[in-house]
């Protein structure tokens, strides 16, 4: 039914259009204005997951500068990183007198090696502007849980009154942005505005196949300490979470809202400057379609901003770092249906942020 209505829409608009002239106004003299904006903020919206120094932008590629014909020509804007963080953390020596903890030296030395490197690379210092950095932790081995570095050592799991549950883990990622980041060009890349605390972590705690059932209020717990440390090296980063990979608050008759976002908001949500979520359509799982775009996407984000002023008494902002649709049964082979799949979520998606 919902097929012949359209086509039958369809049909009227043109048969509409032979039989009469459109008559069409335009007055130059109106500005759209929403609330006190006026103008298309191209950095928030027209932007993908990526920095301006990874390695693919220079290899491989039909188009001799493809940095340049996407970034400036277009004007399109990156990023989201989450890989030098955890590269730096698997190669930090343990600090000698605090086991469990990283090594502040050898942290300033890492991360200095790789401020140098971005000093000479020159070439890509006049991309700046077009990076709106979120700087984010992978799951391992950046969480507590027993998993060493390459360097043979683990991250302290100590919950004591001294040291709350995920003091050696802030630390080192607060030591990692006041150390690694510069004000742009030879003193370094420019340090982020936002950080995350950690990608997704429900989904390796918990959700994932072979997932240890970790305890969700001792995560949220770690996000609270991590933010203290974060903010005790660098005092104005935004720090936020928890990265939701799929909301998908209506589960188990809203026990799963209860369980996760809810007590996340009761127990870290005072600590966080916002609150982070990833929103993905299925529109090809195992033969069936779900989508989150629409009312679902709609009511993730009211229940998160209704409770926010309910518990803490102000609307904290939310951050969409992750969106589009996964593409389960076309995974296997590129397609241009596939691109398409994941065109239109993203498109359909992003009109309602808007």
């Amino acid at each position: 039914m919902k097929n012949r209505f359209v086509c039958l829409f369809c049909f009227m608009a043109v048969s509409s259009a032979v039989s009469a002239q459109s008559h069409v106004e335009l007055n130059l003299n109106v500005k759209h204005k929403l609330g006190e904006i006026t103008e298309f903020d191209r950095p928030k919206f027209i932007n993908f997951h990526a920095t301006i120094n990874e390695n693919y932008w220079d290899s491989g590629n039909k188009i001799n500068d493809l940095r340049d014909d996407l970034l400036r020509k277009y004007d399109v804007y990156v990023g989201r990183e989450t890989g030098m963080i955890k590269t730096v953390l698997r190669n930090v020596k343990e600090d000698p007198k605090r086991p469990g903890f990283a090594d502040p030296e050898d942290l300033a030395e890492l991360c200095n090696l790789n401020k140098q490197r971005y000093s000479k690379n020159t070439k890509i210092h006049p991309y700046e502007k077009y990076s709106n950095l979120i700087l984010c932790n992978q799951f391992s081995p950046f969480y507590p849980d027993g998993t060493k570095t390459a360097k043979g050592w683990a991250l302290s799991q100590n919950d004591t009154e001294e040291e709350p549950f995920g003091t050696a883990s802030g630390e080192f990622y607060g030591r990692y942005i006041k150390e690694y980041f510069g004000e742009g060009g030879e003193s370094g890349e420019p340090k982020p505005e936002f950080c995350e605390i950690i990608n997704e972590p429900l989904w390796d705690i918990y959700d994932k196949p072979k997932a240890p059932k970790s305890s969700i209020t001792k995560l949220f717990e770690f996000h609270s300490t991590v933010a203290e440390q974060v903010k005790k090296y660098n005092p104005d980063m935004k720090v936020g979470g928890y990265c939701t990979a799929f909301p998908d608050f209506e589960l188990q008759d809203f026990g799963r809202w209860n369980a996760r976002w809810k007590q996340f908001i009761d127990i870290a949500g005072k600590d966080m400057d916002f609150f982070t979520i990833h929103l993905y359509d299925f529109p090809c799982i195992g033969g069936k379609q779900r989508y989150r775009k629409g009312s679902n996407m709609e009511a993730t984000m009211d229940m998160i901003e209704q409770y926010s002023m309910i518990r803490l008494g102000e609307i904290k902002p939310l951050m969409i770092s992750e969106y589009s649709a996964q593409t389960h049964d076309y995974n296997k082979r590129w397609s241009p249906y596939r691109d398409w799949l994941r065109l239109k979520s993203t498109n359909s998606m992003m009109m309602q942020f808007m």
